[in-house]
């Protein structure tokens, strides 16, 4: 857990990757079966690990610590804030996301806590006043310029995800005794319209492209080897936990399996609602891990237009400068970007 190590890179990797795609992966396979779901959540990984090993090795290997910067250095220096544009508009995206997620978990915990009927409408204030509490919690997280300072809550995703993986597959041949016969056949491979859509998840389930760059920027000991590692084992154990879920999950209800896996349980299983805890806890720490390199995309870009200087993109080191030497203005867009998250979520 040395900071900016190997094992630190790999935490931080899986805590951006880690979120809606863990509670959707049993609705792969009720989309395409068991089999080709398996499939296609081990192209997904394996997407994932040669997009990840190719951009940290291009990192190294022309000195970008940036993708601004990468990109500007293979397209010309125009280039680099088109994609800043792109991935600040996608980083603020997927934080929505987890921001949907929270006001999903949060009201059904506080209506298993509290029988009165302001907590059971749970699609009301309460929901409301989750994600604002969230976005106010989430502020002090945003503070620290390097993602390093988070490693102690990274593991927190981990935890989640093995608890899941527990907890559904514990579940599963019961589940699967009593749904069997209601709830349609066991399907090993289905091809639809929906095939696209179900792929999509899978290539999302692991995408923790966001961090490649500034993890192989700070590595210690940046060899081809460790990269290599790096990205291997992110994906490994994420895939291996995703098919465990997705598996399990689709057993337990065949054809009834839900986009949230989560949602075909019980509101009063105690050990499902203790997921949605740790799952809560999963998304409060991937939002800084994604909102981390947003901002910083969005703070290249202002330098850009504000200074008009296409040079600027061109040296790494001066984009990256630039980053550090504005505490304020990145801790204001932060703040900025958590309310704009908050009222669409």
């Amino acid at each position: 857990m040395t900071e900016n190590g190997f094992r630190s890179g790999m935490l931080t990797l899986t805590t951006t990757a880690l979120g809606g795609g863990v509670l959707s992966v049993s609705f792969v396979m009720n989309i395409c079966g068991v089999g080709l779901g398996c499939l296609m959540l081990m192209t997904g990984a394996l997407l994932a690990y040669l997009g990840m090993e190719a951009l940290m090795d291009m990192s190294i290997r022309t000195n970008c610590n940036s993708y601004a910067a990468l990109f500007s250095h293979c397209a010309g220096p125009k280039a680099g804030p088109i994609l800043d544009a792109m991935l600040f508009i996608y980083g603020n995206g997927a934080c929505v996301g987890y921001m949907v997620f929270i006001g999903d978990f949060v009201p059904n915990i506080i209506a298993l806590i509290f029988p009165e009927s302001w907590a059971q409408d749970t699609k009301g204030p309460t929901r409301t006043f989750s994600i604002l509490v969230a976005a106010v919690l989430l502020v002090p997280m945003m503070l620290p310029n390097d993602l390093s300072k988070l490693k102690f809550l990274q593991p927190v995703s981990i935890m989640s995800l093995l608890y899941m993986s527990i907890v559904v597959a514990c579940k599963c041949p019961g589940m699967f005794q009593v749904n069997r016969v209601a709830n349609g056949p066991l399907r090993v491979a289905t091809f639809s319209i929906h095939f696209f859509e179900a792929f999509a998840l899978c290539v999302f389930a692991f995408n923790c492209h966001l961090n490649v760059i500034p993890i192989a920027d700070r590595l210690v000991r940046p060899t081809r080897d460790r990269m290599k590692k790096v990205s291997a084992r992110v994906n490994i154990f994420q895939c291996a936990f995703y098919i465990l879920i997705g598996v399990t999950g689709y057993f337990s209800f065949l054809d009834r399996t839900r986009s949230d896996i989560l949602e075909n349980y019980d509101p009063t299983d105690y050990l499902v609602a203790a997921g949605r805890c740790f799952l809560t806890l999963t998304m409060m720490v991937a939002i800084p891990a994604n909102l981390n390199p947003t901002v910083k995309s969005g703070v290249q870009l202002k330098d850009y237009l504000v200074k008009a200087e296409p040079s600027l993109l061109e040296s790494p080191s001066n984009s990256d400068g630039e980053v550090r030497d504005q505490p304020r203005f990145r801790i204001a867009v932060s703040v900025l970007c958590l309310a704009c998250q908050a009222a669409l979520a």
